[in-house]
């Protein structure tokens, strides 16, 4: 078979477990009121559906990351699309709220298995000189799949039952399935010499757990609240003991002399603070366009569109320009294009023309596509070749607690500003939103300045 079209095979593997598992994330937000109407729920309950998805990859990433070093990145990337389709086609049977949150953790074990090895297989499978290009597409994907999640939902609650959200992967991860076992290359297998510590993993996992549950409830119990300061104390006391266990172990699920090499504590810094930001346009945006300039849902979701679709379209030329310039000058200018947005959201008011809002999520589509390849690449090609896996659910896990950090964050200093208005609700709004989109500029700014140090780093390393 051609090298370049068993590459581009691969890459379409990849690709479809990415999509699966990002557009899966998203899919069942809007069809909440649906699935609670249909099994008899409150909203405040069937929340959990999302939230134990969220919860589970989270809490599973870096073990999954360690058993792909151990056992092979392709094997468990196979089994993560055998255990999402089981996952999948259960949830659809299921008829009551617990049966589905059980089966929806079996489905987000798969989508961590999928998520933390797709960059690692293509970074096996692609030169050096095309590895960057591969992860821009691979980035387009995530974007993509992120944008297709609520409007295949839309569509689908239009002409068919909500289980259709689910049973509608399951042709998907066969056909997946299929061609992974197929297609990627395969690893032979070998003893592994080297024990695995699930007591590590288990630690790991109440880490998570507590870290995103305290986040995604801070905006409903408060900051001062003694269930979150309890939870964050708790999560303190384990991340401190957990460090000091994996310092002295010797086969740590995490190996902290990896974060000595600035290459990859930088970057995965970075990763991490653009997800922040994203999330504040993501999450708040739609409640300006809603509260203050009353548009209708149809006008918000073809607004919204404008960021994923730029992202999707610029990822593959940052990747394009980090193959061909290196990383640090896509990285530089995505960081600046990000920031530029987040500035340009300060000064969306009441009376802001849609020409304005358009231009500001296409300039941080920009800058979250032209920076997340050659990122994501730095962080790969930081990592030892033995720890490959280790390096791609450090991705992963930045993406999804920045995710959760940034959509919580937002909304905390949103009710912030607003609550010491005494002015209208519409004028009120406005205020908390701008102090939200203050501390994303001064976020960006911080990306910058950790770009530049990246910068001067390398040309320390090479000199």
């Amino acid at each position: 078979m051609n090298c370049s079209y068993r590459m581009c095979l691969i890459f379409a593997t990849v690709a479809l477990g990415t999509f699966m598992s990002t557009s899966s994330a998203g899919i069942v937000n809007t069809a909440l009121p649906s699935i609670s109407r249909v099994i008899g729920e409150d909203l405040s309950n069937t929340k959990w559906i999302v939230a134990s998805f969220l919860l589970t990859v989270s809490a599973l990433l870096p073990t999954v990351g360690r058993l792909s070093d151990l056992y092979g990145s392709t094997r468990i990337y196979n089994l993560g699309f055998l255990i999402f389709v089981m996952g999948s086609a259960c949830i659809g049977a299921a008829n009551n709220l617990p049966t589905i949150i059980a089966f929806r953790i079996l489905q987000a074990i798969g989508a961590s298995a999928l998520v933390s090895n797709n960059v690692a297989i293509l970074s096996q499978s692609f030169p050096l000189e095309q590895r960057g290009k591969a992860i821009g597409w691979l980035v387009a994907v995530v974007g993509f799949g992120s944008m297709c999640g609520p409007a295949l939902s839309g569509l689908i609650l239009q002409f068919g039952s909500w289980r259709w959200l689910f049973w509608i992967d399951v042709p998907l991860g066969i056909i997946g399935g299929a061609m992974a076992l197929l297609i990627l290359p395969h690893q032979q297998f070998k003893a592994v010499k080297v024990s695995f510590d699930w007591l590590d993993s288990i630690h790991f996992a109440a880490i998570a757990i507590c870290l995103v549950l305290a986040l995604s409830q801070v905006s409903i119990w408060g900051l001062t609240d003694w269930r979150t300061l309890a939870i964050a104390a708790f999560a303190i006391s384990l991340i401190n003991w957990f460090v000091r266990q994996q310092r002295y172990s010797q086969t740590p699920l995490l190996d902290f002399k990896l974060l000595q090499n600035p290459a990859l504590s930088i970057s995965a810094l970075t990763s991490f603070l653009s997800f922040v930001i994203a999330y504040f346009t993501l999450v708040l945006l739609p409640f300006y366009l809603d509260q203050v300039l009353n548009l209708s849902p149809s006008q918000i979701g073809i607004l919204l569109t404008y960021y994923p679709i730029t992202l999707a379209l610029c990822s593959p030329v940052g990747g394009w320009l980090s193959d061909r310039y290196g990383a640090i000058k896509p990285l530089l200018l995505g960081t600046t294009f990000m920031g530029i947005g987040q500035l340009s959201m300060i000064f969306l008011s009441d009376i802001s023309f849609r020409v304005f809002i358009i231009l500001s999520l296409v300039i941080q589509g920009i800058g979250m596509g032209l920076f997340s390849a050659p990122n994501n690449t730095t962080i790969i090609s930081a990592v030892p070749k033995e720890s490959i896996g280790v390096g791609g659910s450090i991705l992963a896990f930045v993406r999804v607690f920045g995710q959760v950090t940034g959509a919580t964050l937002g909304v905390t200093l949103l009710q912030m500003g607003a609550r010491n208005m005494e002015i209208t609700d519409s004028q009120s709004f406005l205020v908390g939103y701008r102090l939200v989109f203050s501390v994303g500029l001064l976020i960006s700014l911080t990306m910058i300045y950790l770009s530049f140090q990246l910068a001067r780093n390398e040309s320390n390393t090479y000199s």
